[in-house]
């Protein structure tokens, strides 16, 4: 006798799929959090892109419609162009490169390389994209973003 020829059987398999994936929507509709539109003077976190874990020379950073993309150019041996690209008129970027175990890195102000506050520019050391983080802050439209990205996405290829 084969097990998958009962009616109740055929009827399980059937509705565990469809009890699976209502279930994933149901707990996301009533417990997950519920999308609102920035606050003024809130901070919300940016998500890394996968593009940042490879020497691609560019990592894009993301927050629903709040996106921003990181490129580099060598200035040096010892020395790196930041460029940060935003969808969003920014008021302002702070940018850090933290080492493992040292302290706080010291931040440093990036400069609008535009006057719509769409281009942002600084030169920092070369990281070390084994290990260094690049920590950021950008203000728009009176919020702050933060992200941390690896700076695996500065070695050429």
């Amino acid at each position: 006798m084969n097990v998958f020829t009962g009616k109740h059987m055929i009827i399980a398999v059937v509705m565990a799929p469809l009890l699976a994936v209502g279930s994933y929507y149901a707990v996301g509709h009533l417990w997950g959090e519920k999308p609102h539109v920035a606050r003024e003077g809130q901070s919300y976190p940016l998500a890394e892109k996968p593009n940042c874990r490879y020497g691609s020379g560019r990592c894009g950073l993301k927050n629903k419609d709040f996106e921003l993309e990181l490129t580099v150019t060598e200035r040096g041996a010892e020395q790196l162009v930041l460029n940060l690209v935003s969808e969003l008129p920014l008021e302002g970027v702070m940018i850090a490169l933290a080492r493992p175990g040292e302290t706080e890195p010291e931040p440093v102000a990036m400069a609008s390389a535009d006057p719509t506050g769409l281009v942002w520019s600084t030169e920092i050391a070369n990281p070390s994209p084994a290990v260094d983080r690049l920590q950021l802050v950008a203000a728009a439209q009176h919020s702050y973003w933060f992200g941390d990205v690896s700076t695996a996405f500065t070695s050429p290829q």
